[in-house]
């Protein structure tokens, strides 16, 4: 088995002659020195403060390569690609093993009782992942407003039909007025967390560092799952059905394939049988006699 270090840096290499990236750099937080300090790494390591922006990709861009960023420019308008160890670390499995990504971390956090890390399949509902944070009752007397991709950048979700995606990282349910606090004071991107969350009067909800004990694992707790074949939110393509109805899968099996680059190949999240098989999505469950009785 390959060592930590081994697996980046075999990864990153596989990774750079993938995607011909013209150089590749870790960016790590300076707290982390000390875990680095033994890690022989091919290639560059830079050092940043522990200061977290709204704007992060921006900040590490502009403090590894010396970008001058102005108003509405992207990482990208200057083929700079910024991507978080999570992800890095699944392009890796993928490119050494033919690993594919059958489930996600997921941050549930902001208006609720107890702030959850869950590790959950791809495909499971956003309502289990709630149940188990327990949104704020005096917040929340109807279903409560629900966003992805954090309470700067994300999108509104529905919680009764979202399921978790590949891209998906977090559950954020926001407090009463949050959207009147966000037009009232909008943010910009060369502000800090700690400055917005002031600003948005969020600080309370919002202190919150996951820990091992915050960890719930439903890798092997979920029945039933439902697989978007549209897997980008904003872009992409859907993918296409290669199961049908009642067929037998394996978690990690393939079943539905990218139709060009701009879809995803799409692999069974947990094992059991096909339920049911839709212009838009594919549902998985466990078991045959769910399979059969159930309705998506």
């Amino acid at each position: 088995m390959l060592t930590l270090q081994e697996f980046l840096n075999q990864g990153l290499e596989l990774l750079q002659d993938t995607f011909r990236f013209d150089e590749i750099v870790f960016a790590v937080k300076d707290s982390y020195k000390a875990e680095f300090a033994a890690f022989e790494s091919k290639f560059p390591i830079v050092f940043t403060d522990d200061t977290y922006w709204n704007g992060e990709a921006k900040k590490l861009a502009s403090t590894v390569f010396g970008i001058p960023f102005i108003t509405n420019q992207r990482t990208q308008d200057f083929d700079v690609t910024v991507s978080c160890l999570e992800t890095v670390a699944n392009l890796c499995w993928w490119l050494l093993d033919g690993l594919p990504v059958t489930d996600k971390y997921v941050q549930v956090y902001g208006a609720v009782k107890t702030p959850r890390l869950v590790r959950a399949p791809v495909g499971t509902s956003a309502k289990v992942l709630l149940a188990l944070a327990c949104p704020t009752p005096d917040e929340h007397f109807v279903a409560p407003l629900v966003l992805t991709g954090g309470p700067m950048m994300g999108r509104v979700v529905d919680p009764g039909t979202f399921t978790v995606l590949k891209t998906t990282n977090d559950l954020f349910v926001a407090p009463v007025n949050f959207f009147e606090r966000h037009r009232a004071t909008t943010p910009t991107w060369r502000e800090t967390p700690e400055q917005i969350t002031k600003k948005l009067r969020l600080g309370s909800i919002l202190d919150w560092h996951p820990k091992d004990v915050d960890l719930i694992d439903l890798t092997e707790g979920v029945d039933m799952v439902k697989i978007d074949l549209r897997q980008a939110a904003r872009f992409g393509k859907a993918s296409r059905p290669i199961v049908c109805v009642e067929q037998p899968v394996a978690r990690g099996e393939l079943i539905a394939i990218a139709e060009d680059d701009e879809g995803v190949d799409l692999h069974a999240s947990i094992s059991g049988f096909v339920h049911t098989v839709m212009s838009d999505r594919i549902v998985l469950a466990k078991e045959r006699s769910f399979a059969q009785s159930s309705t998506a």
